[in-house]
């Protein structure tokens, strides 16, 4: 949870962070007591729900330059007399059908005035379709709230009624420690000229680490979701014979992920050093809601994560794939 204050806006506008699908920066005039401005607001805060959720924070203005118009410029100040959060709560209700419920609007105190505020709003994904004051539905594309096809109306409607699925990716180092079969000298009878031997080696393990669940209500039986990864990062014995697509240039390749597993049916210790262990057929095994699986795709050994990008798109059961892609950069980096 965002502890949102002067300082957090600031520092949103100091990183430059960019309108995207969960975010929306809208200056002073976009809160008006105009009709025009009203059903403007319907709009904008439906397409949100309606799409996966996120922020619209009233009070920043962006760029006028053309490159830049999606960048936050600076704090625009709203006058929190004139529109209080009252005023926005009930021009949002009385617009929207159905409600959104758990929506928060937070005022922000300025210190460049007494009655100076922003307005954040966190919309939460909407658990069905909702309709702006146009009688028309709306859902986020390319910074904008576009009009929503039939198909794109019914999906949403069966948010209920279907599976939903999330994506979590971290680089992961698991480092092991090597070992050796002879004792270790003791190194305190050494001179500091021979004090060269290292007393623990390790093995490093590269790796992204995908991580599906299930954000919804309903069980997901049927998983299987397409990765596409640099074919640069990744650890060629394992992936040299993976489907290959370019993109922007770079090579990518295809990598499946699903919620199959296998079931050990029997041990033969034959020989005793070597057991070998026999599996049964792959079967889906059914993820229940709030719970995850995950696997891993190796990388090279000593590999620093480039710029660029992951792609991902999921299929669960009878619900319409989701895709998205994710910044290198964006991904979590963990040490184990």
């Amino acid at each position: 949870m965002i502890n949102w204050d002067e300082e957090m806006i600031q520092r949103y506008i100091d990183n430059q962070i960019e309108e995207n699908l969960n975010l929306d920066y809208k200056g002073a005039g976009s809160i008006s007591k105009s009709s025009g401005k009203k059903r403007e607001m319907s709009k904008d805060v439906t397409a949100m729900a309606n799409s996966d959720g996120g922020l619209i924070i009233y009070g920043v203005r962006e760029y006028d330059e053309l490159d830049k118009n999606h960048l936050p410029h600076k704090i625009d100040p709203i006058n929190r007399k004139e529109f209080p959060k009252e005023w926005i709560e009930q021009i949002i209700n009385s617009n929207i059908s159905p409600r959104i419920q758990g929506i928060k609007i937070i005022p922000i105190e300025l210190n460049s005035g007494e009655h100076n505020v922003v307005y954040v709003i966190e919309i939460p994904k909407g658990e069905t379709a909702h309709q702006a004051a146009d009688f028309r539905y709306y859902r986020r594309f390319n910074f904008e709230s576009i009009p929503m096809y039939d198909y794109e109306i019914r999906d949403v409607m069966n948010r209920n009624k279907t599976p939903i699925l999330d994506i979590n990716v971290a680089h992961e180092c698991e480092q092991i420690e090597k070992k050796n079969l002879l004792p270790l000298p003791d190194l305190s009878l050494m001179t500091n000229s021979n004090k060269t031997l290292k007393e623990k080696e390790y093995w490093e393990h590269f790796r992204l680490h995908f991580k599906v669940k299930n954000v919804g209500n309903l069980i997901a039986k049927f998983i299987k979701v397409k990765i596409k990864v640099p074919d640069i990062i990744l650890k060629e014995s394992e992936y040299q014979f993976n489907e290959k697509e370019i993109i922007d240039e770079v090579v990518y390749k295809i990598i499946f992920l699903d919620n199959t597993v296998r079931d050990v049916i029997d041990t033969d210790y034959s020989l005793p050093l070597h057991p070998k262990i026999k599996y049964g057929s792959r079967r889906f095994s059914p993820l229940l809601p709030e719970l995850e699986f995950g696997e891993y795709i190796l990388l090279k050994e000593k590999h620093i994560l480039p710029t660029g990008k992951i792609f991902w798109k999921i299929y669960v059961d009878n619900s319409i794939p989701k895709e998205g892609e994710m910044n290198m950069e964006e991904i979590e980096n963990k040490s184990l």
